[in-house]
């Protein structure tokens, strides 16, 4: 268990910055300022990346705050930006992407982003923009604008009961289609899927 609110590690690469979210942003400041004082010369002209050891991230104004002070103390320095920490390598680790779940229909007008997976416990109707770095997943009927791996994840996939069409916009990284009427008997297994196949967003139904 990480009983330490930030420590660093030095490799080839640059330097990384391991951050302990549980703990306040002041005692994270508080730990990052005491270490770099220790030994300025090692943080000179340096690449550092921020990860996480926790499940629990930094929020994006945290980040920027720790980003800010590193960049006014080093003038030399590059520091990761925010999409790389939220989204950690799945080769240095189980992958830990945050998920936000809403509550209810999301409506015509209304415009929604999220840098990681989004459940959405309702409908999301016609007008309505969905925009998440990962996955969405809808629990109700989709008429409007969905965008999953809006960073530019072909990875990423689109759930819900039912894509409507023609309303329903479908968009996965950088490709587009819409919701096509389906001559074949409606599906009654509750759930669509879309996702890329062959460089093509295909929608499959799934029991």
């Amino acid at each position: 268990m990480a009983t330490e609110a930030l420590s660093v590690k030095g490799d080839k690469q640059g330097i990384k910055l391991i951050i302990n979210a549980t703990f306040s942003l002041t005692e994270i400041l508080n730990e990052l300022k005491a270490k770099l004082l220790q030994n300025p010369a090692f943080f000179e002209g340096a690449a550092i990346k921020l990860e996480s050891n926790t499940l629990e991230l930094l929020s994006k104004e945290e980040y920027d705050i720790i980003t800010e002070y590193l960049q006014q103390s080093f003038q030399d320095i590059s520091v990761s930006d925010y999409r790389q920490y939220a989204v950690v390598d799945s080769e240095e680790k189980e992958e830990v992407v945050p998920t936000k779940f809403m509550m209810g229909t999301i409506r015509s007008g209304q415009h929604l982003k999220y840098p990681g997976n989004l459940i959405i416990l309702g409908d999301v109707n016609g007008g309505a923009q969905i925009e998440a770095d990962g996955n969405i997943c809808v629990m109700g009927v989709v008429r409007g604008t969905v965008h999953a791996g809006f960073a530019g994840d072909d990875r990423a996939f689109i759930s819900c009961k039912r894509f409507e069409a023609p309303q329903a916009q479908i968009r996965i990284a950088s490709l587009i289609v819409r919701a096509e009427q389906d001559d074949k008997t409606e599906n009654t297994a509750g759930l669509e899927i879309a996702h890329i196949e062959n460089e093509t967003i295909v929608v499959f139904s799934k029991e």
